[in-house]
């Protein structure tokens, strides 16, 4: 069997979050893999089969099989990078920005958390109810999400 370093541990618990949650693609863990591939001399047998395989639920086996793992607990470095990730969807599109802020509440159940990032996580939740209620404006509710990237990430 081959070992994983830290980093591409961390980075398959992301992309086993990120396909739980539909923030990723085949292709883009394919793109990954294959240039894990191209850098390393010799690839673990996990980045291979990650980058054959067919489908998106077909990765998804494969990282918790290799990782023998029967629930998905996020590293520090996987909450990150989810959090990257969520900044990058907003970035793209503001209409995005509920389910951005419903994401980051739910991270709250998978990680072991700071008391001061579960207090922030809760405080963002009332910002987008504060939001949804009138008595914030989208531009103060995106400051806020941004300040929170920011601190974290």
């Amino acid at each position: 069997m081959s070992v994983v370093s830290n980093q591409e541990y961390d980075v398959l618990i992301y992309f086993l979050y990120a396909i739980e949650k539909g923030l990723v693609t085949k292709d883009e863990i394919c793109n990954w893999a294959d240039k894990k591939i191209a850098e390393e001399e010799s690839p673990t047998s996990i980045v291979l089969d990650l980058s054959l395989a067919k489908s998106l639920n077909e990765q998804f086996v494969i990282i918790m099989t290799f990782l023998h793992l029967s629930k998905i607990t996020l590293t520090e470095k996987a909450f990150k990078l989810i959090l990257i990730r969520l900044y990058d969807l907003l970035k793209k599109d503001e209409k995005e920005i509920s389910k951005v802020i419903n994401l980051i509440f739910h991270l709250k159940d998978d990680l072991m958390l700071k008391e001061s990032l579960f207090k922030d996580i809760y405080d963002l939740d009332n910002s987008y109810d504060m939001f949804v209620e009138g008595h914030m404006s989208s531009s103060q509710l995106k400051k806020r999400l941004i300040d929170f990237f920011l601190k974290y990430t």
